[in-house]
């Protein structure tokens, strides 16, 4: 019996196979992420690229958010026609009014003070670069940052964002490599995302991304 054993032990023959079915998965594993990760980092790249057209897109147009005021209300009593927002007549004060905002519009759900039709346009000047994104990925928005003139038109930041969404490929979510938050099971391991992040469990998700630019003339008439 020991004698068949030791036999047993020294023999090589299938060798290369077993060492092939034990290196395959490991492998295969690490070819996957290198093509997920090179492909998650692809339509990144593409998203933000995409965001930057957005943004100097809307910047040249007439505002998506017909809500803004179209002019800076001078402040009654620090500002003069003509002056800078952010200079008042004494320390601490503006030429301006605070307007509020921002004035955002969710192409999820379009708010009654949101153009549909230059939201739309907006949208389709970012599918040239990036074809798969839809108005529910979009966001765009328009904040005050005391610039302008008294009296003049209005200066704001424009922000243009697409919300995280999932990889397009998912060559690896069978091995629950890439969790963000599963609250059905709580033994699955977590990773907490703020809530407009969450996806599937097992879903590698593209975070979202927001470029931004200064409109001096929100208006398509120049």
């Amino acid at each position: 019996m020991n004698a068949k054993f030791r036999s047993f032990l020294k023999d090589e023959r299938g060798a290369t196979t077993v060492e092939m079915i034990i290196i395959f998965l490991p492998l295969m594993i690490l070819v996957l992420t290198i093509f997920e990760i090179g492909i998650a980092y692809h339509f990144t790249l593409t998203a933000q690229k995409a965001a930057q057209v957005g943004a100097r897109f809307v910047v040249t147009r007439d505002p998506v958010h017909t809500g803004m005021p179209s002019a800076n209300t001078i402040h009654y009593r620090y500002g003069a026609y003509g002056d800078a927002c952010y200079q008042g007549g004494a320390i601490g004060t503006d030429a301006c009014l605070d307007p509020g905002g921002p004035w955002v519009c969710d192409g999820a759900a379009l708010s009654a003070q949101c153009n549909s039709a230059r939201f739309n346009d907006l949208l389709t000047e970012m599918q040239r670069l990036y074809p798969s994104i839809t108005a529910d990925d979009v966001t765009v928005g328009y904040y005050y940052h005391r610039l302008g003139y008294a009296g003049g038109p209005m200066v704001p930041e424009v922000r243009v964002t697409i919300k995280s969404r999932p990889s397009p490929l998912q060559l690896l979510s069978f091995l629950d490599l890439f969790v963000t938050k599963d609250s059905s099971n709580p033994q699955r391991p977590k990773v907490e995302m703020a809530a407009a992040d969450e996806e599937n469990w097992d879903t590698l998700t593209l975070r979202s991304v927001t470029a931004s630019a200064f409109g001096e003339d929100l208006s398509s008439s120049n």
